[in-house]
C-alpha cells in the first residue's frame, strides 16, 4: 500500500513536470482513465478469481505486474538530467502543503476516496437485493465508459478555461447520485452509478492537475504526496464510516455521502469566490496604480 502511494504521487508529478499546462487536464487524464478501468475490474474480476484461485496466489500475480512495470521503467523510460541531491525538511514540506488553495483541494481529494470507497460498498449490497453479485459488471462497466467519455469532455473544458465548473459539477453529480442511491429501484440504482462514476472519473482527473499547476516543480512532488495521503484516509473513513452506519440503518450510509460532499462542493465553491475577488482587487488596484 505504501508503494501504491508512493507510485501515484510520482506519476502525477512525473506528467506536471514533462506536459505543459495547457496539455495537463488530459495528460491527466491517462492515469485517471488506467485507474478507473483497473478498479473496476478488479472489483468485478476479484468475486471471480476467488473461485478458482487463492488469496495467496491473487498477490503473487500482483506482485508480478509490479516487478514487470518496474523493468519496464528501469529499462526503457529514458532518464531527464539527474537532480541534484537535496535534504529532506519537514517544515519545507508543510510550508510546501500551506500554498494558496491547496486546502479545498486536499479535501475533495479526501471525499472523493470516501465516497468511492463507500460506493464500493454500497452498490454490491443494493444490487443483491435485485441479482446476483456476479452481474456487478452489468453496473459498473457501463458507468465506468460513460464516466471516461464525461471525464474527457470535462477535461477538454478545464483546459478551456472551465475547471472550477467541472469540478463543482462534478459535486452536483454526486449529491444527485447520493439522492438516488435511496431508492429501491434497479433503474434508479444504475443511474446513480452512472453519475457518480462521471463525477469520480472527472474529480480523479481535474483535482492532482489543478494542484500542479498551483505548485512549483521544486515541491510538485511533496504536495501531490500530502494529496494522495489525504485521498487514502479518505478511502480508509469511507469503509470505516459507511460499515458502520449501514448496519445502523442502510440510508444513513448514503445520507453521509450527501453530507460531506455538500460540505465539500461548499468549501471549494467558497475557495475559488475567494480567489475571484482577490484577483478582482489586485486588478482594480492596478489600474488605479
Amino acid at each position: 500500500l505504501q508503494g501504491g502511494g508512493a507510485v501515484a504521487s510520482v506519476i502525477f508529478s512525473w506528467i506536471g513536470d514533462a506536459i505543459p499546462t495547457e496539455k495537463r487536464n488530459r495528460a491527466m487524464s491517462m492515469p485517471a482513465m488506467a485507474v478507473g478501468i483497473t478498479s473496476t475490474i478488479a472489483l468485478i474480476g476479484g468475486p471471480l478469481l476467488i473461485k478458482v484461485i487463492s488469496v495467496e496466489q491473487m498477490f503473487l500475480i500482483c506482485a508480478i505486474f509490479s516487478a514487470v512495470t518496474a523493468c519496464y521503467i528501469a529499462f526503457f523510460i529514458p532518464y531527464e538530467a539527474t537532480p541534484e541531491p537535496s535534504r529532506f525538511s519537514l517544515q519545507e514540506c508543510f510550508t510546501a502543503m500551506k500554498g494558496p488553495g491547496l486546502s479545498p483541494l486536499y479535501l475533495s481529494g479526501l471525499i472523493m476516496n470516501y465516497n468511492l470507497v463507500a460506493v464500493f460498498f454500497i452498490l454490491p449490497q443494493l444490487i443483491s437485493k435485485h441479482m446476483t453479485r456476479e452481474d456487478l459488471w452489468l453496473f459498473f462497466g457501463p458507468s465506468v465508459i460513460v464516466g471516461m467519455v464525461v471525464m474527457r469532455l470535462a477535461t477538454k473544458a478545464a483546459d478551456a478555461g472551465r475547471t472550477k465548473t467541472m469540478l463543482l459539477g462534478s459535486y452536483a453529480l454526486i449529491l444527485l447520485a447520493g439522492l438516488l442511491f435511496m431508492a429501491d429501484s434497479v433503474l434508479a440504482i444504475f443511474a446513480a452509478s452512472i453519475l457518480f462514476f462521471s463525477s469520480y472519473m472527472t474529480q480523479v482527473t481535474l483535482l492532482p492537475a489543478t494542484i500542479t499547476k498551483l505548485v512549483g516543480a521544486d515541491a510538485r512532488g511533496t504536495v501531490i504526496g500530502a494529496y494522495n495521503a489525504l485521498t487514502n484516509c479518505g478511502g480508509f473513513f469511507g469503509g470505516i464510516v459507511t460499515g458502520l452506519l449501514w448496519g445502523l440503518a442502510p440510508a444513513l450510509s448514503c445520507g453521509a455521502m450527501l453530507l460531506v460532499s455538500l460540505y465539500g462542493a461548499f468549501v471549494l465553491w467558497a475557495s475559488f469566490k475567494e480567489s475571484m475577488a482577490q484577483k478582482t482587487h489586485s486588478k482594480e488596484q492596478s489600474d488605479t496604480a
